[in-house]
């Protein structure tokens, strides 16, 4: 399996002061991730024009239907930033 996952927004939640994503994967064996985002990060910015949302605020608003790239790391999985950002640019 690759380092980088492709992943559908699936929902979100507050928790403890911080917002997280719900994501499901497409790989077989990954189950559905809970993945935390700080909305003035980068990897919020990488989402939002990813998925060619207006601003961050659409993150949540548009959980339903969002897509994002996810890095294998730690044991765990994080926003792969860098990838989406790289592929936003192969776009244009």
């Amino acid at each position: 399996m690759s380092d980088i996952v492709e992943g559908k927004i699936s929902g979100h939640h507050y928790d403890n002061g911080r917002e997280y994503l719900e994501v499901r994967t497409y790989e077989p064996n990954v189950p559905k991730l809970t993945i935390p985002i700080d909305l003035e990060s980068d990897a919020a910015v990488a989402v939002v024009e990813y998925n060619e949302y207006h601003d961050v605020s659409d993150i949540l608003d548009a959980a339903d239907r969002g897509d994002v790239l996810l890095k294998k790391r730690h044991g765990g999985y994080t926003l792969a930033t860098e990838e989406m950002n790289a592929r936003c640019a192969d776009r244009s």
